[in-house]
């Protein structure tokens, strides 16, 4: 098997050549959309991020406004805590009352028989 010899004529080489101008005519054109693509891409995406992040912030200053709430409370039960803590130690322990009222009876009644 013979390969036949390749010809081209200078028309058909003037063809190609004028469409490969085509399109790389074209090309800066198709970059340049591209480029204002990617650019809107990107400006969408740091658009949504930034919407995520301030109702992230919105979250958290809910919670840190909650966790306040929860600080100012652990303090007024830690205050009654204290003053409970006080009164029970001026407290007399039952078995105490039940002497001193024992003792007070006994009192009562010797004085009464005088």
């Amino acid at each position: 098997m013979t390969k036949k010899p390749l010809v081209v004529t200078n028309e058909d080489l003037a063809g190609k050549i004028d469409a490969l101008a085509a399109t790389v005519s074209g090309l800066p054109g198709t970059i340049a959309k591209s480029i204002e693509d990617l650019a809107g891409m990107t400006q969408r995406g740091f658009t949504e991020v930034g919407e995520r992040f301030d109702r992230v912030e919105g979250r958290l200053d809910r919670v840190e406004t909650r966790l306040e709430g929860v600080e100012d409370g652990l303090k007024k039960v830690k205050t009654e805590v204290s003053h409970l803590g006080f009164i029970v130690t001026e407290l007399v322990r039952r078995d105490e009352f039940l002497e001193l009222k024992q003792r007070v009876q006994v009192l009562e009644s010797q004085l009464a028989k005088k």
